[in-house]
């Protein structure tokens, strides 16, 4: 297939226009006519599409659509449904880029499959921390040797700072799954990566991924995001066995750790009751057998008189410890 463009950008939107203002105009500083945006305002209700309209009139290469409220994988389904680049990127609407991310991406050989960058967190206008990622190019199998590296700040969790090729996508029918609200994302990456034979990482931290929107761990913690968590570890452990990774329990162990320690740690900064946190900690621990695991034998004292005594503080010391 003929691709007239190298990148399409696909930008779901959901009552953002305090934040689009800021993202159009970071891509006005990056912008190129040989890159596809589209814009997806999934049934927003505040002044979103105007900001959209206004894009759309003033710049080449501009795909608007209009969808009732759906969720972001939808909107993101929906965006690949149309989108005609080479390859296909994903933006937040309440994210935005610095000058050169789209360079990044430009210069890929038409032989990589997926590439990647790094990316720095960004709140209230401050960089709170950022993470470069490394150089690298070559096979998948050489890529998943250095698979921790890439879990761990987690590269590979989200679908943004990325391109993935899009005749991949469309030969294996791949697709954000709707029926789930978080995850989605991580299995996504995990299964296109699956289908590649060629990638590239790309050092950098040019897409800023803000949490301006994120202050409260109350409002932000799921009860099943370690459910969610699991899914993805499942996901990551298939595709280290597709490959034979000869690191796949070491590697699964160390991710189902760092997460459940962060779902404590989310556990204990919601409006739940006593009760409530200690039951949703013991099912979990039960659900997926963790005390199998020699860090959860060892440390999980520590855990468990942060539930009893409900201070929150002591999770940051407990994240610094050596498991």
């Amino acid at each position: 297939m003929e691709y007239c463009l190298k990148i399409s950008v696909i930008i779901p939107i959901y009552n953002s226009e305090k934040s689009l203002e800021k993202l159009f105009f970071s891509i006005d500083k990056n912008y190129r006519e040989d890159i596809e945006y589209i814009l997806i305002n999934d049934g927003s209700k505040d002044n979103s599409y105007k900001l959209c309209e206004e894009f759309k009139n003033t710049h080449k290469n501009v795909l608007y659509r209009y969808q009732e409220n759906k969720g972001v994988s939808a909107a993101r389904n929906n965006g690949i449904e149309i989108s005609s680049g080479q390859y296909v990127m994903f933006i937040d609407s309440d994210d935005s880029i610095e000058s050169g991310f789209f360079d990044y991406f430009l210069t890929v050989n038409d032989r990589i499959d997926f590439a990647i960058t790094g990316y720095s967190i960004v709140e209230n206008e401050n960089t709170i921390q950022s993470f470069l990622c490394q150089d690298f190019i070559g096979t998948t199998e050489k890529f998943l040797e250095k698979i921790g590296y890439y879990t761990n700040p987690p590269y590979l969790y989200s679908p943004w700072a990325k391109i993935f090729k899009k005749s991949i996508i469309d030969k294996n029918g791949l697709r954000f799954d709707e029926n789930i609200t978080y995850g989605e994302d991580v299995i996504f990456v995990l299964e296109f990566l699956k289908n590649t034979e060629y990638i590239q990482s790309i050092k950098g931290s040019k897409y800023l991924y803000s949490v301006a929107n994120c202050n409260s761990l109350a409002r932000a913690f799921n009860k099943s995001k370690f459910d969610f968590d699991m899914l993805g570890t499942k996901s990551l452990k298939k595709l280290l066995e597709l490959y034979n990774n000869s690191n796949i329990e070491t590697i699964c162990e160390n991710k189902i750790k760092q997460n459940f320690v962060l779902y404590c740690h989310g556990m204990l900064n919601t409006h739940m009751n006593l009760h409530e946190i200690k039951t949703l900690f013991f099912d979990n621990v039960g659900k997926y057998n963790l005390s199998q695991y020699n860090w959860f034998n060892k440390k999980c004292s520590f855990i468990v008189i942060g539930i009893i005594i409900k201070i929150s503080f002591l999770f940051p010391l407990i994240l610094l410890l050596k498991f």
